[in-house]
């Protein structure tokens, strides 16, 4: 019973995480006043934005720190934490890996780790 609920957790944690990639989560928004309000720069990205923008302007070293600690991490997490939920004979390697992993990455698989730890 409690695998199934982590794996349901950890799906809608995935969901949160495409949620998180392609809503908006940066606005800029530059106004100046003088006698009336004059509105310099306005714009709003998403993560998956921001990455397409500095693909385009040559930005090769920001875009690939983005889309390796935004992306692929956090996807290569969530590959080997179903591995482990879904086989009950996971080695000590994988339960090990994820732990150092979350050092940096702390909420999303809290409740998985402590099930890991029983």
């Amino acid at each position: 019973m409690n695998r199934i609920i982590l794996i349901g957790l950890h799906l809608v944690s995935l969901v949160l995480l495409g949620f998180g990639l392609v809503l908006d989560v940066l606005k800029i928004d530059i106004t100046t006043t003088l006698f009336i309000d004059i509105n310099l720069f306005n714009e709003s990205r998403s993560v998956l934005g921001t990455l397409h923008s500095l693909w385009d302007s040559e930005n090769y070293l920001p875009f690939l720190l983005i889309f390796l600690f935004g992306i692929i991490i956090p996807v290569a997490k969530s590959l080997i934490i179903f591995y482990i939920l879904l086989n009950e004979n996971a080695g000590a390697g994988w339960r090990n890996l994820v732990k150092k992993s979350s050092k940096s990455h702390n909420s999303c698989n809290f409740s998985t780790l402590s099930y890991l730890q029983i």
